[in-house]
């Protein structure tokens, strides 16, 4: 709201009369009608008195905020959008560097110019020579690292990615790197990808493949892990059919992304929970028990052979069975999900099958005999 419009309504809302706030300033009538028309502006010396007079802030009097809507912020783009229509890009720019002076802290202000100058660099400068379009990418620069300072941690975010482009772009590699290391952890995936293709632009071709790999391992972790979340959800909703088909799939993924084979059952042992299946599932747990004691053979992998390297010492001498079975073997005979297979015989076996191969037998509290061979594994 201007300062015009805002003295007229505030003397108008406290029931004064343009002569009564001259009397109270010292000035004539007729000088607070320019005021309310626009046409003048109040001295700096009486603003204060003013502001106070009137009942409002500064800030309110002069109109003065930090930051804008997202609508004026679309209006303000529009508008340098038309003038690079009408007069050129560097019409476009001065408009835009013009208004970003007026809100020098709106983040989405700036990020929202620089994008659509960025674009109008790209659709619409092929008669620019290659010294005109350096100067722009300056300045578009510029402004990407002006808004990875604003308040907002979502334009931080994506302008220090921009700008680190940029400076990819140019072969600066210390400043691509400095960013970087300022780019928060919740961005990581970008950050990942920004930090290969700076070693890769630097020849460090093994540690950019390291990277990328370890990305792609991530990915395939959540890719399965979302498989799983669909495949609960599914049963949750009663459509087993549905489940079974993600099953499917996700023993599919499974094997094309190389994963370890345990990730490929865990969908159908749900389903047969579900279901209560006991000779399904029998079938499965024997499969995943048994899984525990295969290699997941990542250096097999195209997809991650490099990164195997760093993982091969770190897992010397330990093998998945030493470290998963227990947890499994303890979640089988304690778990209220897995009491419909209790009074099976062959389940029983199946436990002590596998606490036998680890060695040792279950400390649970047992009563028969019985019940105590079958649990260490007797019967084969």
């Amino acid at each position: 709201m201007p300062i015009n419009t805002v003295i007229r309504e505030r003397r108008k809302a406290l029931g004064l009369t343009q002569e009564q706030v001259a009397e109270q300033l010292g000035v004539t009538a007729p000088a607070v009608n320019k005021w309310e028309k626009g046409s003048t502006y109040p001295d700096i010396t009486l603003v204060a008195a003013l502001a106070r007079l009137l009942n409002v802030d500064l800030n309110t009097l002069l109109c003065f905020r930090e930051t804008l809507t997202q609508q004026e912020i679309n209006n303000y783009m529009e508008e340098v959008a038309k003038e690079i229509g009408k007069n050129g890009i560097e019409a476009g720019f001065s408009l835009a560097e013009s208004r970003i002076k007026e809100y020098p802290n709106c983040g989405a202000l700036i990020e929202g110019m620089a994008t659509l100058l960025d674009g109008s660099i790209i659709m619409g400068t092929s008669d620019l020579s290659g010294e005109e379009k350096g100067g722009y990418q300056e300045r578009l620069r510029a402004l990407y690292e002006q808004a990875m300072h604003c308040d907002d941690e979502d334009v931080r975010r994506r302008t220090g990615y921009m700008t680190a482009s940029k400076y990819l772009h140019s072969k600066e590699y210390e400043k691509v790197q400095e960013i970087i290391d300022q780019l928060p952890e919740t961005n990581l995936i970008d950050k990942n990808m920004l930090q290969a293709d700076l070693w890769k632009e630097q020849g460090k071709y093994a540690e950019a493949l390291k990277l990328v790999e370890k990305m792609v391992l991530q990915q395939n972790v959540g890719v399965m892990g979302n498989f799983w979340r669909m495949i609960d959800l599914e049963l949750a909703m009663g459509n087993e059919e549905n489940a079974r088909r993600l099953a499917q799939k996700a023993q599919e993924a499974a094997k094309i992304y190389d994963m370890w084979g345990y990730n490929g059952l865990i969908g159908f042992h749900a389903l047969a929970l579900k279901q209560q299946n006991v000779e399904e599932s029998l079938k499965i747990l024997d499969q995943m028990l048994e899984q525990t004691y295969l290699p997941w053979k990542m250096n097999e992998s195209v997809l991650y052979h490099v990164l195997y390297q760093s993982y091969q010492e770190a897992a010397a001498n330990v093998t998945l069975a030493e470290k998963i079975l227990p947890p499994l073997l303890a979640e089988l005979e304690g778990s209220p999900e897995y009491d419909f297979l209790r009074p099976h015989e062959e389940f029983q076996k199946l436990i002590g099958r596998y606490r036998r191969r680890l060695g040792y037998c279950s400390r649970q509290p047992q009563t028969p005999a019985a019940t105590q061979s079958q649990s260490c594994g007797f019967e084969a």
